[in-house]
């Protein structure tokens, strides 16, 4: 078992855990990116609500596909990258754009 803490906003922290990952278990088969943050935002608020989020639940998926899905597809067996998202990103409640 393997358990570190990594921001997934920082594809640095991502590249850390997809080296031990391998070093530990000799690479990835399943990926699943899932951290999600919330909160409240607005259309014509601040950015700052806007970059947590975006960096969080769009890069954050972006950086874990590009930092571990190239070592999946070099080991030449099966695997599979699952992203999930959640409600919001569907419904836009009020007070939450982001």
């Amino acid at each position: 078992m393997l358990a570190l803490e990594v921001d997934v906003r920082r594809r640095a922290e991502l590249e850390r855990l997809e080296r031990e990952v391998r070093e530990r278990f000799g690479g990835t088969d399943l990926l699943m990116n899932n951290a999600a943050v919330g909160g409240e935002s607005r259309a014509l608020g601040t950015d700052g609500p806007w970059q947590h989020i975006l960096d969080t639940n769009l890069w954050g998926v972006i950086h874990g596909s590009q930092v571990f899905a190239p070592a999946m597809i070099a080991r030449g067996r099966a695997g599979l990258v699952v992203n999930t998202g959640s409600k919001q990103g569907i419904t836009t409640p009020p007070g939450d754009p982001a």
